[in-house]
């Protein structure tokens, strides 16, 4: 069963197959003549700029820029361009600065071209991994375009944790060490969630100021947000809290995040009938001080307005132009998080809506009173996706009443200040970055202007709209080659589990679900492809009895009786042998793992069991194979991109213990949202199989 609260979360929050996987097998979509690639010094000439801290149009301007930051803005007669720069025509164009969308959750470098294509040239990262550490490094390097990367590291959660990804903590210790770590790691920064108790918060908070990081994140249910700004919290995302913060009745429960409290679900719900009037719960004096206090300490507040419309009637929609670019995986989750399994009741729904409209109403009044907003979109939850998602983020706020200026300022120039690089980041002036978005229309008049982008220059490289859109290009050639390959692959009845698709270097694919709802048994049903041909098996997995049956074709048993296992194909005894109590047959495929995860179980770190095997492969062809012993062992587990975003999974390593014909290959099966479902097949440290979705 999925984790209700994670999906949640994800809501708000005639050639063959080898030749259809030319592009699939790449698993970092970089446009190679783009990357690594310092742009010569640059003028825009006759550009109209946007002084965003003013909120004002400067027209027909002289900008240049040399070794990547502006060293010259002016009128074009006062301006001398520099012998052999790249001049571009600016006339009748506006230059704006670039984006920063300051709350997101990367996955893979596909992600950081959706934003750069989009005009964001710098992220805050809000769960990051190694993976994450590399993908920032690469572009530092110009090894990789895409915006700059500031990011935090696992996010701290209480136990439970909310999800599988995080790190679930009860001991203020333990915390401190965590901090450590990621410190040591070389993350940014520390994101903490909703989970934490006061304890786990103040050692949080105590040892970040220890290694200079700052912490951000969910303001903990228990956590007033009082204590949580006076203490350092640089930024609170969502604006969570602050209905709480503002109560004029201490016995109203929570009403962030409804779904993860019975009592504050049950709240909502009497608010969607009618039974509360939600204005008159809280006190505006209260939100006042919240405002004084944030300013006092430097605290900011991510509305994520977009994302949070999800919780609502009206929830963020499809958007085939956009959501086509997202990974396959990302578009499969995004469907089902939409699906009327997590829907909620109409009254829960009313509800909802007017809890949104009330945060919207207290994040004007913080405005008002002096607080500092940035702007986050929180992709990719249930149709957020990268950069795209920035433009209907800033029109959200400009909806609930945050004047246009203030918001594109909330995208620019706010971020430079948090990230307390005012004059280098976030405005257009001599001595900045030459982080720049130049733009057909004027974005103070209509921030939909800034899906008008006629190019983007970052990390010291000018990208115009045809370059940039041919980088979007690759992607949806790539998703489609994808799709091709599993175009005529066989549909499985709903086993209430996650399908799992792979790709292998050959050109071979395997579709894979493991249903571990029966007591007795694990059924697996797989299929794999091959020349364009596809064969299905079904697989049940019991104490004493394996039955595996290929589709119109061969039946294999592997029975345990009186000490001894025994291999039939198709009634015909294969081998009986003695000793081991666990044994199976492979297929020398992805769906190994479902099935050897079925017949050792879970196993701790550092456990291991012994098991014959036969090595059948995918046609079921045993009449050849003989027994072998393997050693099963659960190595860690970790967190890794999975199913669409990061989950936890346990690591298992399988090597030959007797007659070594099989080789080494390790698997990992997902806990959490895919729990069960195996996400990694690796043979001998290589990776030949690749998760699509």
């Amino acid at each position: 069963m999925k984790k209700f609260s994670e999906v949640l979360v994800m809501r708000i929050f005639s050639t063959g197959l080898i030749v259809r996987l030319l592009v699939v097998l790449l698993s970092w979509t970089v446009a190679q003549s783009s990357v690594g690639k310092t742009s010569p010094d640059i003028a825009f000439t006759d550009v109209n700029v946007i002084d965003v801290r003013n909120g004002l149009v400067v027209e027909k301007q002289t900008v240049v820029i040399e070794a990547g930051r502006i060293t010259k803005v002016g009128s074009k007669d006062s301006i001398a361009i520099p012998e052999g720069a790249l001049v571009i025509d600016g006339a009748e164009k506006y230059l704006f600065p670039g984006l920063m969308d300051m709350h997101v959750h990367l996955l893979t470098p596909d992600d950081l071209i959706l934003l750069l294509a989009n005009g964001v040239t710098t992220v805050r990262n809000m769960q990051g991994e190694p993976s994450t550490l590399r993908m920032r490094e690469a572009v530092e390097l110009g090894q990789l375009p895409g915006p700059r990367i500031v990011t935090a590291g696992r996010v701290i959660d209480g136990m439970p944790p909310t999800a599988s990804a995080f790190q679930g903590v009860t001991d203020p210790a333990a915390a401190r060490d965590i901090v450590a770590r990621q410190a040591q790691e070389g993350y940014d920064f520390i994101k903490i969630y909703s989970g934490i108790s006061l304890e786990v918060f103040n050692a949080v908070m105590q040892e970040a100021r220890q290694h200079n990081m700052e912490v951000v994140g969910h303001l903990p249910r228990d956590v007033p947000m009082m204590t949580a700004l006076k203490a350092g919290l640089k930024s609170t995302e969502h604006l969570l809290g602050l209905i709480d913060a503002a109560a004029a009745d201490e016995s109203v429960p929570n009403m962030d995040l409804s779904f993860l409290d019975p009592l504050a679900r049950e709240f909502v719900t009497e608010l969607g009938r009618g039974e509360h009037d939600l204005h008159a719960l809280v006190d505006d004096q209260e939100i006042l001080e919240v405002a004084t206090v944030s300013k006092e300490e430097g605290a900011w507040f991510t509305p994520t307005l977009y994302a949070m419309s999800n919780m609502t009637s009206n929830p963020a929609p499809p958007n085939p132009m956009w959501d086509k670019y997202m990974s396959i995986a990302m578009q499969d989750l995004w469907d089902f998080a939409s699906g009327p399994a997590y829907a909620m009741s109409e009254d829960q729904m009313r509800g909802e809506d007017a809890v949104y409209e009330l945060r919207s109403l207290l994040m004007r009044k913080l405005l008002g009173a002096g607080a500092n907003l940035l702007v986050g979109t929180d992709s990719p939850v249930t149709h957020v996706p990268f950069g795209f998602a920035m433009v209907e983020e800033l029109r959200a706020m400009v909806k609930a009443g945050v004047p246009q200026d203030e918001s594109l300022r909330a995208a620019t120039l706010n971020p430079a200040r948090y990230f307390g690089r005012e004059g280098e980041l976030g405005e257009i002036k001599t001595g900045a970055l030459a982080d720049l978005i130049l733009l057909e229309d004027n974005p103070l008049e209509d921030v939909g202007a800034l899906r008008e982008i006629a190019g983007v220059m970052s990390q010291g490289q000018w990208r115009a709209r045809d370059e940039l859109q041919g980088m979007l290009d690759d992607i949806v050639k790539k998703n489609k080659s994808i799709e091709l390959v599993f175009s005529d692959a066989p549909e499985f009845p709903d086993p209430g589990a996650a399908l799992a698709d792979f790709l292998a270097e050959d050109g071979s694919a395997t579709r894979v679900i493991a249903d571990h709802s029966d007591d007795d048994k694990t059924t697996i049903r797989a299929a794999f492809g091959e020349s364009d041909a596809w064969k299905s098996v079904t697989i049940d997995v019991g104490e004493e009895k394996h039955l595996l049956q290929s589709e119109g074709g061969t039946t294999v048993s592997l029975i345990y009786q009186n000490g001894q296992w025994t291999l039939t194909s198709d009634g015909s005894v294969i081998e009986s042998v003695k000793g081991e109590p666990i044994a199976s047959v492979l297929t020398g495929t992805p769906a190994d793992a479902a099935i050897l995860r079925a017949v050792v179980g879970d196993l701790e770190p550092g456990e291991e069991r012994n098991a014959f095997v036969w090595n059948c492969g995918p046609s079921l062809d045993c009449s050849s194979a003989l027994s072998e012993i393997i050693r099963i062992r659960a190595v860690k587990r970790e967190v890794i991109p999975g199913y669409g975003f990061f989950l936890e999974a346990d690591v298992y390593e399988v090597a030959a213990v007797q007659r070594g014909n099989i080789t080494p290959f390790s698997f990992w099966i997902a806990q959490g949202f895919a729990k069960g479902q195996p996400v990694r097949y690796e043979v001998d440290g290589e990776k030949p199989w690749r998760r699509i979705r």
